[in-house]
């Protein structure tokens, strides 16, 4: 099961600091919480995927072989965009048809576009605070409560996609 309890935890602690921060005399210490809290989310994400994955093909892998196949195709997956990354790790480890199936799912009732949004705007500000030192200040970074928002927008659909490979 996919948790966010550590991670929610750790950006409610990060946007204390934060707002803490403000009135700090170093400007650059909500910076420093800022970026901290979008890479904490990404790095969710990224495990949430995963778990995901594991999930996904639980029940369907017998031999060592393929698991180890299964285990390369997860462990090599490195991001968080839907399309670029989730789908294309699941379609490698359950087949394109399924893929199709759950892309269908999500995208009756307007989850997919919810998810995309918000999988693309952490994807932003991730490659901001990954490639932007100190010095280059003048781009602005999430508070971490917006981080934190976005978790709490992404973790619904995160446990749909879960249930959805229970059945």
């Amino acid at each position: 099961m996919i948790s966010k309890t550590l991670v929610e935890a750790d950006l409610v602690e990060l946007d204390v600091l934060y707002n803490t921060g403000l009135t700090h005399p170093n400007p650059n210490e909500a910076i420093y919480f800022s970026k901290l809290g979008v890479l904490e989310l990404t790095g969710w994400i990224e495990e949430s995927f995963d778990v995901i994955a594991r999930r996904a093909i639980k029940q369907e892998l017998t031999t060592q072989k393929f698991k180890n196949i299964a285990k390369n195709a997860i462990d090599k997956n490195y991001g968080f965009t839907f399309d670029n990354n989730f789908m294309t790790m699941m379609q490698r480890l359950i087949g394109v048809g399924e893929c199709e199936r759950l892309h269908e799912w999500l995208a009756s009732d307007g989850t997919l576009v919810a998810l995309r949004a918000e999988l693309d705007a952490v994807l932003d500000q991730r490659r901001k605070a990954a490639h932007v030192h100190l010095a280059q200040t003048a781009l602005a970074f999430d508070a971490p409560s917006v981080s934190l928002g976005r978790l709490r927008i992404v973790y619904p659909i995160f446990r749909e996609i879960y249930s959805y490979f229970c059945n």
